[in-house]
């Protein structure tokens, strides 16, 4: 079993991004074993780790709210949603290109962070 907490919760908050698991709703997709949350290669693993990045990438086309929140405000591009996600999606871009997927591990994993604490706000208006 790995030791270290915050790669854990990470590699948790990853899979439920990922709709492999939910572990916030209390009816999860699949109930994990230990065993498979330990297996969870998503800090060690580029090829764990990029379908996670585009999935990133690609919700400004898929999450109409990010689009919308983008798209107009007061008739103006660029609300501070769309700001803060096109922010996060160059933390990633960057995190890339060192080549060190621990970076980019801890960058998309703050990126999913931001992007439900959002989704949270954006649902209660």
């Amino acid at each position: 079993m790995k030791n270290d907490n915050s790669i854990i919760e990470g590699n948790k908050l990853i899979a439920e991004f990922m709709d492999y698991w939910s572990f916030n709703d209390g009816t999860p997709n699949k109930i994990p074993t230990p065993a498979e949350i330990d297996e969870l290669s998503y800090h060690t693993s580029w090829d764990w780790l990029m379908p996670v990045c585009k999935k990133f990438d690609a919700l400004f086309a898929t999450d109409d709210k990010i689009f919308k929140e983008w798209a107009t405000v007061n008739g103006k591009k660029g609300s501070v949603i769309g700001k803060e996600y096109i922010s996060h999606c160059d933390c990633i871009d960057h995190a890339l290109t060192l080549y060190e997927v621990k970076k980019l591990w801890d960058v998309t994993v703050e990126a999913i962070q931001w992007y439900n604490q959002t989704k949270i706000k954006t649902n209660e208006q």
